[in-house]
């Protein structure tokens, strides 16, 4: 597992599932696997998040989140 932490650019479904994510210059289609969704930090000002593991082209999962209220979407881990 390796931690990331960067925001990227995610093309969603009408209903909010994440149907494509752009990584390193590259459009990495992909099927979603697990969704859950954290409250965030509200003690930081945070609002809510749902987060999803998807797996791409070529079997790597991926952790991303999408901060509700927002078009911000993050790439948390690469899972091995």
């Amino acid at each position: 597992m390796r931690r990331v932490g960067l925001a990227v650019t995610v093309e969603a479904h009408p209903d909010g599932r994440p149907g494509a994510v752009v990584y390193r210059y590259r459009r990495l289609v992909l099927r979603w696997l697990k969704r859950w969704r954290s409250k965030g930090r509200w003690f930081l000002g945070e609002g809510p998040r749902a987060y999803w593991w998807v797996e791409v082209e070529g079997g790597l999962t991926l952790e991303v989140y999408h901060q509700e209220g927002s078009g911000l979407w993050v790439l948390t881990r690469i899972l091995d």
